[in-house]
């Protein structure tokens, strides 16, 4: 089922204002990109090399999990705006990736293999996270084919990267609750053969709104670097210093808006 062109640059500019790197109009550099339906050997051992050239010290945990989550970020969160936000499924698993410099951020994604237009939030949920699962899949046999990273550090990384595009939905509308975000992850984790991955930390800000912090099992690594160190969310500090920080920043965020 295609989506009319309309539609198409709505989405554009709804995925541009979640986030910058977001690029529905992103043109093809001097890399090929990263595309599912092919063999992305050579643009995956450039995008490795990259940050093995940058942070050497970093060691192989850190250019893998980086590498990693930059191949799955657009992924995810097309996914659930396409699902929440445009009322179908995305065909994920024809979406084009742009690299350059060792960033992927940029994509192309066609108007046709939209699927779903008129089923339930929750089928619509299934078929997105059995198209990201696939793709999951398919992204993590390329960069084991370059460099290692074990299959329940992808899985709990793409996790977070999910829980991460389902808890900006509450900057598109009220109706997104804290509790409906939460419900819905637990629809979305499962879809995507996910379950018993981590979950939402329930929050409360100094004003009384409830919020929604990051309950991470996988690292991100970032301490590794000389210039690191450990994110609020990371599942190295305890318990009461990441609900703190996290609280810190959702506080933050609360005021500028």
């Amino acid at each position: 089922q295609d989506i009319p062109k309309t539609d198409t640059q709505d989405f554009v500019a709804l995925a541009a204002r979640i986030h910058p790197g977001l690029d529905g109009t992103a043109m093809p550099s001097f890399s090929s990109g990263i595309s599912c339906n092919r063999d992305n050997t050579e643009a995956v051992q450039a995008l490795v090399h990259s940050w093995r050239t940058a942070f050497p010290e970093a060691g192989e945990p850190y250019w893998s999990v980086r590498s990693w989550t930059l191949l799955i970020w657009q992924p995810a969160f097309i996914a659930v705006l396409g699902v929440h936000c445009m009322g179908g499924v995305p065909p994920v698993d024809r979406l084009w990736q742009r690299l350059e410099h060792g960033i992927v951020a940029g994509f192309r994604l066609p108007s046709q293999g939209w699927t779903g237009a008129v089923a339930s939030e929750e089928a619509r949920i299934e078929r997105a996270g059995e198209l990201l699962a696939g793709v999951r899949d398919r992204l993590l046999a390329d960069l084991n084919g370059v460099v290692r990273l074990k299959r329940v550090s992808a899985h709990r990384l793409m996790a977070d990267t999910l829980l991460a595009a389902l808890r900006t939905l509450a900057n598109l509308s009220p109706a997104f609750t804290p509790d409906r975000i939460q419900a819905l992850s637990e629809h979305w984790l499962a879809a995507a053969g996910l379950r018993n991955q981590r979950h939402f930390m329930p929050l409360t800000l100094a004003g009384g709104q409830a919020a929604l912090g990051l309950d991470r099992k996988g690292c991100c690594m970032h301490y590794r670097r000389n210039d690191g160190s450990y994110c609020s969310s990371c599942p190295k500090l305890s318990h009461s210093e990441r609900v703190q920080r996290q609280l810190e920043e959702l506080s933050h965020e609360a005021v500028a808006v």
